[in-house]
């Protein structure tokens, strides 16, 4: 709420869905897409040297699909511990608290003398990155109004094809002359981005709201509308004297229901009226990272054992990578059009179809054509559900909700790199576009059955 009146005051809320989409916010949002950009770096990283190391340590395939799966533990472990006080600390101070985790775990894989050392880097990066995901969805869906918050997020998840593309081009570059630690200590030091989250960056107005601390919600609405009027050149809507007095019984009513209520706590997600959503945010997030690292993985050791180098194939994943580009504008009016559910539903189906497509392609450019219309559809996939996901979600427990889906996803990561390593050390990369196809049509089930629609729904 804010001081609009001088003896009541206007929810959050409402006031955020006033605002006009201008510079300003979109600035807002590129500030945490670069902070996901700088991450997804260091995650897609690993990929490209993976034939590397496992030569240079020399693991078997079973070994590396652990090695693989390393990140997803302690992303896994973020999720579900940090991700707890976002709820608690806030979104930002937390936010920040996992770029400097990432960007050390980053450094110590980089100088790691042995195999212990390396895992033990890959855990560290995981809890800073796993706990930063949901944090910074959370953040961003807290900060849009309904009717730009599809764009603000999905363009959250556009960094990570353009860090695919960065990372690749970083790592053909350094990798031609130097070695793969050089890499990973260039790259762990984009984590310094955490300089400008600090000081150009608010908490989340909606969060200090449920705290209870009015006054420094009030404070930045306040400043983020002048931003905003500023930016788009158009006056904010002042709301009525009745518009207000409606507003604010409606939110003491609210704050009254929710004094009632104890602490954020995990079994909230399964209480009566929630219990449906948080059911499909466990399945479903568990196949649908399930299917997207059984290949991500080993994206680079399935081109190397295809013939291609390892700097050829990084090169050849940094092009495929460039279909999650339009990818964004592609979902952006998608998401709008036709909504969130429908929107899901058939990017998985599309993923599932392009990735069978792509594990059967042989030649070059039959590689590069299927590898860039793959994914754009997984990118887009991920896009949909990055939006969908904090929006089944109410804001009192919208940090521990996500954290707990992204667990959930997290689990499945770690189970779909090491089953790929099992497949690669029988023989074949043939069973994993089998398991990326039932993955995705499962998790269609799941969505059709559980899901609701929440386009142009404000976040509550």
């Amino acid at each position: 709420m804010s001081v609009i009146s001088e003896t009541l005051r206007v929810p959050v809320g409402a006031r955020i869905e006033r605002f006009h989409d201008c510079k300003f916010l979109m600035w807002q949002a590129v500030i945490v897409s670069i902070a996901m950009f700088a991450e997804a770096v260091e995650i897609n990283s690993f990929g490209f040297i993976l034939p590397i190391v496992q030569k240079q340590f020399g693991l078997s395939a079973q070994l590396m699909g652990y090695m693989g799966s390393a990140s997803n533990i302690g992303m896994m472990i973020g999720a579900a511990f940090c991700s707890l006080l976002a709820d608690k600390w806030g979104r930002k101070k937390l936010f920040m608290i996992c770029m400097v985790t990432w960007g050390l775990g980053g450094l110590i894989f980089a100088f790691a003398p042995n195999v212990e050392t390396l895992f033990a880097g890959r855990i560290i990066f995981g809890i800073g990155a796993g706990a930063q995901i949901p944090t910074s969805l959370a953040l961003l869906a807290e900060m849009s109004p309904a009717a730009s918050r599809a764009k603000y997020v999905v363009l959250s998840l556009l960094a990570s094809p353009v860090a695919v593309v960065f990372g690749a081009t970083v790592a053909t570059a350094i990798l031609s002359v130097s070695s793969w630690r050089v890499m990973f200590v260039v790259i762990s030091l984009l984590a310094l981005w955490v300089i400008v989250v600090y000081y150009a960056l608010p908490e989340s107005a909606r969060w200090l709201e449920t705290k209870g601390r009015y006054k420094e919600a009030d404070e930045i609405v306040e400043a983020v509308e002048a931003r905003v009027a500023e930016s788009s050149g158009k006056p904010i809507y002042q709301f009525n004297a009745e518009e207000i007095q409606g507003l604010y019984e409606a939110e003491a009513a609210r704050e009254k229901k929710m004094k009632e209520m104890d602490k954020p706590k995990w079994t909230d997600l399964w209480k009566s009226g929630q219990i449906k959503h948080s059911f499909l945010g466990t399945f479903w997030p568990f196949l649908q990272m399930l299917g997207y690292f059984a290949l991500a993985t080993w994206l680079t050791a399935l081109l190397v054992s295809k013939g291609y180098s390892v700097v050829k194939s990084t090169r050849m994943i940094a092009i495929f990578a460039l279909g999650g580009i339009p990818a964004y504008f592609g979902m952006v009016w998608l998401l709008n059009k036709f909504g969130r559910k429908f929107a899901c539903c058939a990017m998985s189906i599309l993923a599932a179809g392009t990735a069978y497509v792509y594990g059967s392609m042989n030649t070059f450019t039959a590689i590069i054509i299927a590898g860039f219309i793959y994914q754009f559809c997984q990118y887009g996939y991920n896009m949909c559900c990055s939006t969908y996901w904090p929006e089944l979600l109410p804001t009192r427990i919208r940090g521990t909700g996500m954290g707990w889906f992204q667990v959930c996803g997290r689990l499945g990561g770690i189970l779909g790199a090491i089953i790929v390593g099992y497949i690669v050390g029988a023989g074949g990369y043939d069973g994993v576009f089998y398991l990326i196809v039932a993955c995705n049509v499962l998790s269609v089930l799941l969505i059709a059955w559980l899901g609701k629609e929440t386009k142009g729904m404000v976040a509550d």
